[in-house]
């Protein structure tokens, strides 16, 4: 609307101004001297400078509809996501084997649709997937998402352990700002206001917990509240300005999948690589992709098991928070 109205306004002073000229030249036709005239021209420039400098075409204050004040400079951001590729491409791993190929299929459906969501992401610059089987990136080839070319395969010859997201980011994606989370979160709203500088410069780490969400006859739960937070956490937002010391990521060395594996990472990066935790999942929307029925069978084991032994005075939590700090 301020862009009509100053468009209209310039267009206005510009219609004035034209008319005034032809006036007076029609005068000077008449008798009016080449002394009266040429003073009259340099006013009538001198007016139209001062008019176009105190009107710009677009005011710095200008917001598109639908974008808040500072959407204009917060739209700069731009985020590297981590994932793992975990398709089941109808075989049944172990913990898997009483599920039929269908369901296989409907969770492997969920995990295509998080990732098309996350490359379809205005503000998802990269997705880095790491895979083990060329079958199932195939399969990912073969969906022709819209935005395919975001995706970065990356090729590992085990599954994925939680000091995966870290080693890589300090060697692949220094001064880039990472999002870590599993197969089947997707990245919602609220990032664009990230302060991403503060963010590497304060050595902050964004842990999130996620948001459940509605589907036909599924309901996800959400975990970001008081009442259902367990120290459950999909999503690490994190700006690394230098490489993390190797010899204390190795404390991170198993699988993500582990009872206690986010809190043993919270943990380790708190205290031993100094990092300032928060979990401002109200402001920073992540949700879980999760209404078929496939969940491994058997117990998981614990990070606090051997081999990996973390003593419970080593794990951490991050409570919900309603705000970004720093």
């Amino acid at each position: 609307m301020c862009f009509f109205s100053c468009s209209l306004s310039t267009f206005c002073n510009l219609f004035f101004m034209k008319a005034v000229i032809a006036k007076i030249v029609r005068m000077r036709q008449k008798t009016i001297s080449v002394y009266l005239f040429v003073p009259l021209v340099i006013l009538l420039v001198y007016i139209w400078h001062l008019i176009s400098k105190t009107s710009p075409a677009l005011p710095i204050a200008f917001s598109k509809p639908g974008l808040t004040r500072w959407s204009i400079n917060s739209t700069k951001n731009e985020f590297y996501i981590i994932t793992m590729l975990s398709l089941y491409t109808g075989h049944k791993w172990p913990g898997y084997e009483r599920f039929t190929v269908e369901e296989l299929n409907e969770r492997d459906n969920e995990y295509l649709l998080a990732l098309e969501s996350n490359i379809n992401h205005p503000l998802v610059k990269e997705v880095h997937l790491f895979y083990t089987e060329e079958e199932a990136l195939t399969v990912v080839k073969q969906q022709k998402f819209r935005n395919q070319d975001k995706i970065i395969p990356v090729k590992t010859e085990r599954r994925v352990h939680m000091m995966d997201f870290f080693y890589y980011a300090s060697k692949y994606l220094l001064d880039k700002t990472i999002i870590a989370l599993n197969g089947d979160i997707v990245v919602g709203e609220g990032f664009d206001i990230i302060d991403t500088v503060k963010l590497r410069d304060n050595r902050v780490l964004y842990s999130l917990t996620r948001h459940g969400y509605q589907r036909g006859n599924c309901t996800v739960d959400n975990y970001c509240l008081d009442k259902k937070y367990q120290g459950s956490h999909d999503a690490h937002v994190f700006h690394l300005a230098q490489p993390l010391d190797h010899q204390v990521l190795l404390k991170l060395d198993y699988p993500i999948n582990m009872w206690q594996a986010e809190n043993g990472m919270l943990g380790v990066l708190q205290n031993d690589l100094n990092f300032t935790l928060h979990n401002p999942c109200r402001v920073l929307k992540t949700y879980h992709h999760h209404c078929s029925h496939v969940h491994k069978q058997g117990a998981h084991n614990s990070i606090k098991d051997p081999p990996y032994n973390f003593q419970h005075s080593q794990l951490a939590k991050s409570p919900p928070v309603g705000i970004l700090l720093y």
